[in-house]
């Protein structure tokens, strides 16, 4: 075999390789799943998310944990601008980043119709929070996604006075 066909040949069966090998592989969100889920406290759960609620609240606290503002603002939902929830974020990771390293339960209320509140017990601080959760873009094209409009630090943080103190034992929705 000539040089230039062993190398024609080379190149052929590289390009087949990498081809197989990259539609073989999982996606990038797919891999940024794993990859979090792995690196993280697994997240307890009472009540009855739906797979979407549970992914949405997971990678709320994983953003928390990790003290990354920008990604947790990236689940804001889209009635407030970018500004006010990347501030709100920023308070978020402050006020609950060390809690959520910890053990976390997140209690889901009610069903995942189009909204859900869920509260977040961080257990190593004692401390919990209330999200507001609802289906975001025209009929809920974009997922679910997290209410992050609060930019006053006292507000963002207060403690939901219409949820239990201790996770597991379920009320039924807040007022809207």
């Amino acid at each position: 075999m000539t040089q230039n066909r062993t190398s024609a040949l080379f190149a052929a069966v590289l390009t087949l390789a990498v081809v197989v090998v990259y539609l073989g592989l999982p996606s990038d969100p797919d891999v940024e799943y794993t990859n979090d889920y792995a690196d993280h406290t697994a997240l307890q759960v009472a009540g009855y998310p739906s797979s979407e609620t549970l992914e949405v609240v997971q990678k709320a606290v994983w953003r928390m944990a990790d003290g990354d503002a920008g990604r947790l603002s990236a689940l804001a939902t889209s009635d407030g601008s970018k500004t006010r929830a990347l501030t709100n974020a920023k308070i978020w990771v402050e006020a609950f980043g060390k809690g959520a390293q910890g053990r976390v339960t997140a209690e889901f209320m009610g069903p995942a119709i189009d909204r859900q509140a869920v509260v977040l017990y961080f257990h190593d601080t004692g401390r919990r929070m209330a999200l507001r959760l609802r289906l975001d873009g025209n009929a809920g094209e974009d997922g679910w996604k997290i209410g992050m409009n609060e930019t006053d630090p006292k507000t963002a943080t207060a403690e939901p006075t219409w949820a239990p103190t201790a996770p597991g034992t379920g009320v039924p929705l807040p007022p809207r």
